[in-house]
């Protein structure tokens, strides 16, 4: 009796070690799957980027002003320059939608770092436009009117990046074309407010003149 008690404490014993372990393989296997499909949302674009302008979308206006700094760093040393507001105008400005895959093409295709506060970036010479590397329809661009004025037809609500090709500083002696980005949140519908994009800068390091 003593015996058969030992062999049913044994193979109780047995059944919850394989149900254990079983449960341990399961969890593993749903956390492998979660982490895969999240390297696949962040580097192939999917459903929600492919869908997302389908939604209920009204239109959105607003400016883009970035007011530049009185000094400016450049590799001989430093020097005071008068600060101006550079716009769009004449440019285009793009609206990116906020998900993990336009995040992953924004820091690794074009290099941002996407500080919460936005960026400003140098332009490079001839370079007057920064294409969309995927399908065009994933963004939307338009092109801005006098004084940095923009105007979307369809905005659905929601997270964005808004990026702006600007007009140089008329210190930088170089033809470029500078940019900004900055995450924004788009709400109120029809009711919905204009988007300033205003942004300004204390010390910024620019290319020497030549």
């Amino acid at each position: 009796m003593w015996k058969r008690g030992r062999c049913l404490a044994g193979l109780v014993a047995s059944l919850l070690m394989t149900s254990s372990l079983g449960g341990c393989l399961t969890l593993a296997a749903i956390q492998r799957a979660n982490e895969e499909r999240e390297v696949s949302q962040r580097l192939h674009a999917g459903a929600v980027e492919q869908s997302w302008f389908e939604r209920e979308g009204f239109p959105l206006s607003g400016n883009v002003e970035v007011k530049t700094p009185r000094t400016i760093s450049t590799p001989s040393g430093s020097r005071q320059v008068e600060p101006e507001m550079l716009t769009c105008e004449g440019l285009s400005a793009r609206i990116i939608p906020d998900t993990p895959h336009h995040r992953w093409v924004l820091e690794h295709r074009f290099g941002f770092a996407l500080e919460p506060g936005g960026e400003w970036r140098s332009g490079v010479p001839g370079l007057h436009r920064w294409a969309w590397p995927e399908s065009p329809a994933y963004v939307q661009d338009v092109e801005c009117g006098s004084g940095g004025v923009f105007s979307f037809p369809k905005i659905p609500d929601g997270r964005y990046f808004f990026m702006a090709d600007l007009n140089s500083p008329s210190y930088d002696s170089a033809s470029r074309v500078d940019f900004v980005l900055k995450p924004v949140v788009v709400s109120g519908g029809r009711q919905r407010p204009q988007l300033i994009v205003a942004m300004e800068y204390g010390v910024v390091s620019r290319p020497s003149q030549k």
